[in-house]
């Protein structure tokens, strides 16, 4: 079974996995020319490598000897993540051909309902993704993706059941363990009610926690991880995670702060300062970075 590369959030695959990927895939391929199973993956490695052009290419050469409308879906997925956003509408209209088609695969609806959301057209979104879902009912990708169009349009209980449900049938799915903490703390972050903050942000920190362990460098849950800990006044433990989030993002000011605040009540004052300064370097009109600091060397 070949890793699926396609549904990568944030393109978060190190470009070196996916290079290797790529090279295991051509090896596949090369002892079957037929394979578009293996064909579609390779181009999903070689967008996540930074190749997005080189996969366009690649699709169109398999695509002249082989007719599986996957790869004309695959296309039309690459072209709607291409770095080039002035490129990305050109997908809409393969999307919209292959599925006029009576042979229209399942991750045809699956890949424009992807496509959608990230455009922000989340009620039609959920429609192709229903779809999907219809007619890959045991599919988690497929599951998962819904629970996120629900999520996106406030529809919180759906999108638990259906979180739930993709991890019942894939426990290892580090992107829906990490998109269940983000549904359970932003229920938190909307409560007015104590116990159900206090309920809340804990499953958030398990499904966070859950993420990590299934991807030991997911830097969105490590970040949320540190957040959640800084709450809690477990700031060491805060630390350890920030450190990881910041290696991924070494420039993401929401994480210095974390680690500055952690350090502060630490009364690490000179660690606080130096993530108060990066952070001013990045924006010097960070204002709530700019008080800190002030505040801090006026207490010295």
């Amino acid at each position: 079974m070949y890793t699926d590369f396609c549904d990568a959030r944030y393109s978060k695959i190190n470009p070196e996995v996916a290079r290797i990927a790529i090279s295991v895939l051509q090896e596949v391929i090369s002892k079957d020319s037929a394979n578009s199973k293996a064909a579609v993956d390779m181009a999903f490695a070689m967008l996540r490598s930074g190749n997005a052009n080189g996969a366009i290419e690649f699709l169109d050469n398999f695509m002249a000897n082989n007719k599986d409308l996957n790869l004309a879906v695959a296309k039309a997925a690459v072209i709607g993540e291409h770095p080039d956003t002035t490129k990305r509408a050109a997908a809409e209209s393969i999307f919209k051909s292959v599925l006029k088609s009576k042979q229209a695969p399942p991750d045809a609806s699956y890949q424009y309902g992807r496509f959608l959301m990230q455009r922000g057209d989340y009620k039609n979104s959920k429609m192709h993704l229903e779809r999907a879902v219809k007619a890959k009912p045991d599919e988690p990708r497929y599951i998962a993706r819904l629970g996120m169009a629900e999520f996106y349009l406030k529809q919180d209980s759906k999108a638990e059941a259906l979180y739930k449900k993709a991890l019942q049938i894939n426990p290892y799915d580090y992107n829906t363990w990490f998109n269940m903490g983000e549904l359970y703390l932003s229920i938190a972050n909307e409560s007015a009610i104590s116990l159900e903050i206090r309920q809340k942000t804990h499953n958030a920190l398990k499904a966070y926690l859950k993420a990590v362990e299934n991807d030991s460098l997911h830097a969105g849950a490590h970040y949320r991880i540190g957040l959640i800990l800084n709450g809690n006044a477990d700031y060491r433990g805060a630390i350890r995670h920030l450190d990881i989030a910041l290696e991924k993002f070494p420039n993401s000011i929401p994480i210095m702060q974390q680690l500055s605040s952690a350090y502060i009540q630490l009364g690490d004052t000179a660690q606080s300062i130096d993530y108060l300064e990066k952070i001013l370097q990045i924006d010097p009109f960070d204002r709530i970075a700019a008080n800190e600091f002030n505040r801090i060397r006026e207490q010295k």
